[in-house]
């Protein structure tokens, strides 16, 4: 099991993201927040996937979709993982000052 950690703004956009899809079947928030952990666990442990958004970011960071959200795995001074799920156009308007 790799090590990382989820940023306190990427746990709100889990559970706004789990909300949303659970207001209609409980089932599949659940089953899309566990593909979110296994993408989390990939990403920790091989990292360099993902590919640049130049057009969302100048930020030398890397972009993986997972259905309609892009997770933006990032590193800390300590080398942790961290991360970011948000729907497109959510992450376009802020992504500046959050990635």
């Amino acid at each position: 099991m790799s090590v990382y950690e989820i940023s306190s703004e990427a746990e709100e956009d889990l559970w706004d993201i789990w909300k949303r899809i659970a207001s209609d079947n409980v089932d599949l928030a659940n089953r899309i927040e566990r593909e979110f952990y296994e993408l989390f666990e990939s990403l920790a442990s091989t990292p360099g996937q993902g590919h640049s958004r130049r057009d969302l970011t100048s930020r030398p960071v890397l972009f993986f979709p997972l259905y309609s959200f892009l997770v933006v795995p990032t590193q800390d001074k300590t080398n942790s993982d961290h991360g970011c799920a948000s729907r497109q156009a959510k992450c376009t308007s802020d992504l500046e000052g959050r990635v």
